[in-house]
């Protein structure tokens, strides 16, 4: 089955490009909240600081190793937060950095019950262990992506290398970049 045979829940097709350049693949952007910050708002409060590092490094690792051209936002290697604020473009770099105190009532007080909690919690907190694994994790992602195999820059190129072994009776037929 081709991508552009699979919709998505608009009807469009989910393959929508005729090569892999065309494609811009991110999880975070200068919108909203920071890639750690939504990793700490979107799972539960039980949960390590060190599984919240493992989640943000697969989500790093989901965009490394896609076909595309990857978009990493400012400080996602590094764990970066604006202290789950969601409206932060205009604040300076001086505040980048978790638990400085609630983000502005004006955009973000709907979520405070969510926000204080996580905030007030110093397992919330990346150490700097933390920090410069994510970032060892993320160079090596690079150095990953970088091998002639990540290199596929056209459909041709892809359907002349990869291949799926079928492995049993009840495997499933695909089509890559017809």
């Amino acid at each position: 089955m081709k991508g552009s045979e699979v919709p998505t829940n608009d009807g469009m097709p989910v393959g929508y490009a005729l090569s892999p350049t065309e494609t811009v693949n991110y999880v975070s952007a200068h919108d909203n909240e920071t890639l750690f910050d939504i990793v700490s708002l979107k799972t539960p409060v039980e949960l390590t600081v060190d599984d919240r590092c493992r989640i943000n490094h697969l989500a790093s690792s989901i965009i490394a190793l896609s076909q595309g051209v990857p978009f990493f936002h400012a400080g996602d290697e590094i764990l970066r937060s604006k202290s789950l604020d969601h409206d932060w473009v205009n604040i300076s770099y001086e505040t980048n950095n978790w638990g400085v105190g609630l983000p502005l009532r004006e955009k973000n007080e709907n979520n405070w019950p969510l926000i204080k909690p996580r905030l007030a919690n110093p397992s919330f907190k990346p150490e700097k262990r933390h920090i410069l694994a994510a970032l060892d994790n993320f160079v090596d992602l690079l150095k990953i992506r970088y091998s002639p195999l990540f290199r596929l820059g056209t459909a041709n190129s892809i359907q002349e290398r990869v291949r799926f072994h079928n492995t049993g009776q009840e495997h499933l037929n695909c089509t890559l970049c017809s």
